[in-house]
């Protein structure tokens, strides 16, 4: 096998591999005119923010639907750096404009995606007045988008420098939780499951995140 098969032959595996998460997501999804789908991780650095990317890219491609991906992850944000955008303004995001005079759009896709707030506005704000910001364009979204996946912030440790991300996945129709096995222990994903659940979350399933199959 030459190498451009074997790279091609990669991408065609991923591709895959999303479509099949991405079918499981909405099977399991209550039956909604629209789909909202938080993506959270019990900590930092599980690659949620990557894989929402890929759902978002691939349900906008597949479904031809309206998609919006949404980065709520305000103190952490990194998904505004893989669709190459600046931060949002803040007087954008509270002026009243509409969810569409605000967002990014990706070229020759059905996708849309609503950067975070940058730092410097958010540090003028009381957390409660960011949280309540972030419910509003939840709000929003869901007037205008058939899907929206939201990028929350790792489960722990919590923070007041955070919008809690068990506030939005309760907001959400769904939430699933991304776990990298070489790095959250079984302990650690169970004390997230269980915050989800004690915040009434409705919790679609866990993604397995560098999962490597023995037999391979």
């Amino acid at each position: 096998m030459n190498k451009g098969m074997a790279i091609n032959s990669t991408v065609m595996a991923e591709i895959a591999e999303m479509k099949r998460i991405y079918n499981a997501l909405e099977v399991a999804m209550p039956q909604s005119t629209n789909l909202c789908i938080a993506i959270t991780s019990a900590v930092q650095g599980e690659g949620k923010t990557t894989m929402l990317a890929g759902l978002a890219a691939h349900a906008a491609k597949e479904t031809g639907k309206r998609v919006l991906a949404m980065d709520l992850n305000w103190y952490a944000p990194s998904l505004h750096r893989l669709f190459g955008t600046e931060l949002l303004d803040l007087e954008k995001a509270q002026n009243g404009l509409s969810i569409k005079e605000i967002v990014s759009h990706v070229p020759e896709t059905n996708l849309d995606f609503l950067p975070a707030l940058n730092e410097k506005a958010l540090g003028e704000q009381s957390n409660g007045d960011a949280q309540k910001l972030a419910e509003k364009l939840i709000d929003k979204a869901r007037a205008a988008y058939d899907i929206i996946f939201i990028d929350t912030s790792k489960v722990f440790p919590s923070n007041r420098r955070m919008i809690d991300p068990l506030v939005i996945a309760q907001k959400a129709d769904g939430v699933a939780l991304v776990v990298a096995t070489s790095k959250t222990s079984r302990q650690v994903v169970k004390k997230a499951q269980f915050a989800l659940e004690t915040a009434g979350a409705h919790i679609l399933g866990v993604i397995i995140n560098d999962w490597q199959n023995p037999l391979s």
